[in-house]
């Protein structure tokens, strides 16, 4: 298990350089490419393809797996204490904590990323700036409101 937490965090931590504006050669970007799913990056599903996705949507989405991940390791340690330990709460109680503890060191750095990603914006020449990731979304910009949209 261990083993298997650092490597996840190896990939993590590898998955960032994709984020960096630099052509990687084949092999490499091929391989961040396919890392982004470590990263919780929704937009490799390519959800579009099948109904239309709004920016927002793609965000709440990203927060929300986080959540479920939570809420899924929750119904498994509870479905463990009742049909294994029969309902004994008190001496799984630290199992728990420290599953949700593993799991929150696993995915702190695609939580971090992801709630930060829409702080992240680019130049553009015609002065405007987009978020990194949603061209779409203009930042901060008094022409389109003073709203992050």
């Amino acid at each position: 298990a261990l083993s298997f937490g650092q490597m996840f965090v190896i990939f993590q931590q590898l998955s960032v350089l994709s984020q960096i504006d630099v052509r990687w050669p084949p092999p490499l970007s091929d391989l961040l490419s396919f890392l982004k799913i470590v990263t919780l990056n929704l937009s490799m599903l390519r959800i579009e393809c099948i109904a239309p996705v709004s920016p927002l949507a793609r965000y709440g989405a990203r927060v929300m797996l986080v959540v479920s991940i939570f809420i899924q390791l929750l119904l498994i340690h509870l479905a463990v204490v009742v049909f294994g330990y029969r309902g004994d709460w008190r001496v799984r109680a630290t199992s728990l904590w420290g599953s949700m503890g593993t799991t929150m060191m696993a995915l702190l750095l695609s939580i971090v990323s992801g709630m930060v990603g829409p702080l992240q914006c680019m130049d553009h020449p015609n002065g405007h700036r987009t978020m990194r990731g949603e061209d779409a979304v203009v930042c901060w910009n008094d022409e389109f409101g003073s709203d992050h949209q």
